[in-house]
């Protein structure tokens, strides 16, 4: 009897501390004061976050730059320490940014992702995410960024139809970019053999090459200086008892030798019987928003625009 009241006395402590004020969960109140810079940079508040920038120390820039630029992600959620909705004020926001840009803020982070119904790998940087969500931003950040950030970001939406297309892709190689040298995160909802695929953006045809083969099932050279490598390959899924053979096709971008996009495309699934199924590609990017939507809480929008040259 004694055991069980120690017990419960200590359920009742947990869910007291659980109904605290002490969590600074997102709209709770908070026992602590609030960071200023923080607060300015959440409310786009740019008036009292030009009166107190001098106080933020340079090793905090980086940081407030990362979280300046989530201001006006729309599938934004609450991160601790947040006391109040964001103000996506794109004016302020972008002069927030340029004020930590010139202080001498960076990124050094890449993310990993896949899009397009599960179809599309990409590497998303600072500059990708401002073109996405507050274009008005990007000059000001790709003014004081790594140059190979800004050229990942552009090289991986050329397009060969446009003049000086592979310029980003030059960029990259001259100055021996490679996405190892920067922080890496991934999608949630990338797996394990998907983290395998993102590491040959960047890369070279010999890369390529060398993993999944010296002759592509198919060729193509839809421009003088773009390459386009097709590797058809199958994958024999089984539960031990019934099996299936899933049918991919990997498609390698290449201009001027450098990788700047990479495709998988799921084509077809034939079970144990024989019975071939085509795969609704639609379908895939309609699973993929329910998905994102499960992580974010908000659903797939439209990307924001894009810099002339996510």
């Amino acid at each position: 009897m004694k055991k069980l009241t120690i017990l419960m006395a200590s359920f009742i402590l947990l869910a007291a501390l659980g109904n605290s004020e002490n969590l600074q969960t997102y709209g709770s109140k908070q026992t602590t004061p609030a960071d200023p810079v923080r607060q300015a940079i959440l409310t786009s508040d740019f008036d009292t976050f030009s009166q107190i920038a001098t106080t933020i120390a340079p090793d905090s820039l980086d940081r407030y730059l990362t979280y300046a630029a989530g201001i006006c992600n729309p599938y934004r959620r609450p991160l601790v320490g947040d006391n109040a909705k964001p103000v996506c004020q794109k004016e302020n926001n972008a002069k927030i940014i340029q004020v930590l840009a010139n202080m001498g803020a960076k990124s050094n982070k890449i993310q990993f992702f896949i899009d397009q119904g599960y179809s599309l790998f990409r590497a998303k940087t600072i500059v990708s995410d401002l073109k996405e969500w507050n274009s008005m931003a990007v000059p000001y950040v790709v003014a004081k960024i790594d140059k190979c950030l800004v050229a990942l970001t552009q090289m991986q939406e050329a397009d060969d139809k446009k003049p000086n297309y592979y310029v980003y892709a030059d960029v990259w190689r001259n100055n021996n970019c490679s996405t190892s040298n920067y922080e890496i995160s991934y999608d949630t909802i990338s797996n394990s053999e998907e983290r395998k695929i993102y590491p040959f953006i960047g890369t070279d045809k010999e890369s390529v090459q060398k993993e999944f083969g010296a002759t592509p099932t198919i060729y193509d050279h839809p421009s003088q200086y773009r390459e386009v490598l097709t590797y058809k390959k199958t994958k024999e899924r089984t539960d031990g008892i019934h099996y299936t053979i899933e049918e991919y096709d990997y498609i390698f971008t290449i201009d001027r030798g450098v990788v700047t996009k990479i495709k998988r495309i799921h084509v077809s699934s034939t079970d144990s019987t024989g019975q071939t199924k085509e795969i609704d590609q639609e379908k895939l990017k309609e699973n993929q928003k329910q998905v994102q939507q499960h992580y974010t809480g908000k659903p797939m929008g439209k990307r924001e625009g894009r810099l002339a040259t996510r």
